[in-house]
């Protein structure tokens, strides 16, 4: 089964709760949005005994960040090959949970696709150092980005794909004097961003198998005579 509770009524989603043997469940997606604020914790009192043992993709939307354990609980993480996340409230008293749990999801070796939107003291860091099979990695809500701590922790990483918070400043850091060259990345997207150029072509050195570029921002980056001479 795939089941898709983004704007589901109460009384369905008890419904399909009841019903519904969590062993069939291939793909889940739960919403804790404002016309679905019930959900999660209906969610976690119908399935606190039960298990999810065949799950291959997992989305939360929306959720405080005290839901996450809990949620998690009821499923297999080994069997992930896709797991999405997007924290709207955080809690400091959970940060060390939530840590090692997120840690501990990065680092299956079934997932390859991952994307978050969470606080940004969450998001991967050189604290934060995960050897992991994932080929595709979506940020949601950045302010700083560790391009070389992530590609160094995900050697199988084709796809990156990062959007900074608006009206924060947004920083790149690069490892000092790093040399390194990544070539298992092949695509980057920038959103939102604002830096300097200066910035942006010393982290594409570092990656020379890219072959697709986007970059939607407010920075000093352009400048498309600059650009061309880069390129060639």
């Amino acid at each position: 089964f795939i089941l898709n509770f983004v704007r589901i009524s109460k009384v369905n989603f008890e419904l399909i709760c009841r019903l519904i043997n969590p062993e069939q469940v291939i793909k889940l997606i739960l919403s804790h949005e404002e016309k679905t604020l019930f959900q999660i914790d209906l969610f976690i009192s119908h399935f606190e005994n039960k298990y999810f043992n065949r799950i291959r993709s997992l989305s939360l939307l929306g959720i405080d960040e005290r839901h996450l354990k809990f949620i998690l609980k009821c499923i297999n993480i080994n069997s992930l090959n896709s797991f999405s996340l997007v924290i709207e409230k955080s809690d400091e008293r959970y940060k060390k949970s939530t840590a090692t749990l997120l840690s501990s999801i990065v680092s299956q070796k079934n997932l390859r696709r991952l994307e978050f939107e969470i606080p940004p003291r969450l998001i991967p860091s050189p604290t934060w150092p995960v050897q992991s099979m994932i080929q595709y990695l979506r940020i949601g809500g950045c302010t700083h980005f560790y391009p070389c701590t992530i590609l160094q922790c995900l050697p199988m990483l084709k796809t990156i794909s990062v959007s900074f918070r608006r009206s924060e400043n947004h920083y790149i850091v690069l490892a000092d004097a790093s040399t390194t060259k990544f070539t298992q990345l092949n695509s980057l997207s920038f959103e939102n961003l604002s830096t300097k150029i200066e910035i942006l072509e010393s982290l594409l050195l570092l990656i020379p198998s890219l072959n697709h570029f986007k970059l939607i921002g407010n920075g000093n980056f352009l400048d498309g005579n600059r650009w061309e001479q880069f390129i060639q």
